[in-house]
This record gives C-alpha cells, sequence and structure tokens, in this order.
C-alpha cells in the first residue's frame, strides 16, 4: 500500500459533495460527478488548514463529469426494467 507517501486525508460527507455539485453547477456551469465535489471539499479544506492567501495556486485534477453519472444510471434503470418487465411476461420488440 502507499499509505507512507500519503500526508493527509479529508472525510467528505454526502452532503458536503451534494452542496458542492450544486454550487458548482449553478455559479461554475461545471456538471461533475461526486469525486470531482469531494476533491473539491478537500481542496477547500486544504487550503484553510494550510492558511492560503489571495494570489496563491492549489491545482487539482477533475476528472468525474457529471454526464457520466446520469447514463450510469439511465443505464442501470433501462437494465432494471427490462428485467423487470420480461419477469412480466411482456414481449420486448
Amino acid at each position: 500500500m502507499a499509505l507512507p507517501i500519503i500526508d493527509d486525508a479529508f472525510r467528505v460527507t454526502d452532503k458536503e459533495a451534494v452542496a458542492m455539485s450544486r454550487y458548482l453547477v449553478l455559479n461554475d456551469g461545471l456538471f461533475l460527478g461526486s469525486s470531482s465535489a469531494c476533491n473539491l471539499v478537500a481542496c477547500i479544506r486544504l487550503a484553510k488548514k494550510m492558511g492560503w492567501k489571495e494570489g496563491q495556486r492549489l491545482v487539482t485534477i477533475l476528472y468525474a463529469f457529471g454526464i457520466d453519472v446520469l447514463l450510469f444510471i439511465h443505464l442501470s434503470l433501462t437494465l432494471f426494467m427490462t428485467d423487470a418487465i420480461l419477469e412480466l411476461g411482456i414481449t420486448l420488440k
């Protein structure tokens, strides 16, 4: 495991991640997934913890787009509904 190279970690709640996701959509036009929202919450905490001042930079990578999450949910629901319909004996065309 890579634990010896990790300096710090932050626990982020679902509520915080959802709040960050909504903030990013409404204020920055960024539709990101929950992992990216958690990443940004942790970055804000790190900046506060380190006492960073205006003008200093903190760089992170946001990979997961919200559309990926929507596609996953859509696919999951489609498969679930297809299975439910087939269990009822209805033939799909």
